[in-house]
């Protein structure tokens, strides 16, 4: 029986344990792994820095492309007869940015309008949706998120056109 551990500078551990004789290794010995269960974000680690897995307080291995469930959130905003910027996700604190990983629009009105979505205040306009009239849309981000672009800032959406009543939920999470 062979028994070996490596560690890294993260506290990470794998222990592999091999039996058998000559060159026979029994195939259903299992490996483990060390985990980190995380609740915040980690501070920003350099280029080339080696790290732990990481897993949900309850240890679950968060295995999707995003972010652990506290750093996600939603918001929602409804715009009546408007045509006004209004702020559909609010600002993280310095350091803190709030990326969009989906979008759902809906428009009970009889007039179709552009919506602009912006990634801070009187910001230059990221991306702008056509919403048809009485309907809904959800918009999903081509490579998995919608990035901002600066910390600390807010999301905002403005209708092209003053209609009856346009709801805007956003989906994000966090990065630092």
């Amino acid at each position: 029986m062979a028994n070996i551990k490596a560690r890294d500078g993260l506290n990470a551990s794998i222990e592999i344990k091999a039996t058998g004789t000559g060159t026979t290794i029994d195939p259903y010995v299992p490996v483990h792994q060390t985990s980190e269960a995380r609740t915040t974000a980690r501070t920003a680690l350099a280029d080339g820095t080696p790290t732990t897995a990481v897993t949900t307080s309850g240890g679950r291995t968060v295995v999707k492309s995003g972010q652990i469930p506290e750093l996600q959130g939603n918001s929602n905003v409804t715009l009546t007869a408007s045509t006004a910027e209004t702020t559909l996700v609010p600002a993280g604190a310095a350091g803190i940015l709030r990326d969009l990983t989906g979008l759902i629009f809906s428009n009970s009105s009889a007039t179709g309008v552009n919506l602009t979505l912006r990634d801070a205040t009187a910001g230059s306009a990221r991306f702008i949706f056509y919403l048809p009239p009485t309907s809904s849309q959800m918009f999903a981000p081509p490579q998995g998120i919608f990035k901002q672009t600066t910390d600390a800032n807010n999301w905002t959406v403005q209708s092209s056109g003053s209609v009856t009543s346009i709801e805007c939920f956003a989906f994000w999470e966090v990065r630092s």
